[in-house]
């Protein structure tokens, strides 16, 4: 096997690789991202909570992040 056979076939794993940690990383991150913004909401939202104008906006900022 020469040098160039070599290298293609590592390019080739590599990008195999790549593609298979992209597929299924992004579906774990999304997943916590979801789960993380509903739970601020529900924390957030309770009525402690909303005197503070740093929560409300927290509280915004997790309703915006849910929906785009």
């Amino acid at each position: 096997m020469s040098s160039m056979d070599w290298d293609a076939t590592l390019v080739s794993i590599l990008n195999n690789t790549s593609s298979q940690l992209n597929r299924y990383f992004s579906i774990i991150i999304f997943a916590f991202g979801t789960i993380g913004n509903i739970l601020n909401i529900l924390v957030l939202a309770e009525k402690t909570f909303r005197s503070n104008s740093c929560a409300l906006l927290f509280l915004v900022s997790s309703m915006a992040n849910l929906v785009t």
